[in-house]
């Protein structure tokens, strides 16, 4: 179902085996910055430390916030 597959796709862990390196950690936050016309400078060390896609989801939604 379209649910159980969001709820895997937010469990997806951000680390080297689903292709996510520092390198592209930092690519993706200039794209989400660049997308959502956000500035992450602050959140930086919250979405380094983001271990899946969901933690990643919850540090945008507070820089939204914020």
């Amino acid at each position: 179902s379209s649910a159980a597959s969001d709820v895997y796709k937010r469990q997806t862990k951000l680390d080297r085996t689903s292709g996510i390196d520092s390198l592209n950690l930092l690519k993706l936050t200039l794209r989400i910055e660049e997308d959502l016309g956000i500035n992450l400078d602050d959140y930086l060390n919250l979405i380094h430390s983001a271990g899946t896609v969901s933690e990643l989801v919850s540090v945008i939604e507070k820089a939204i916030e914020d």
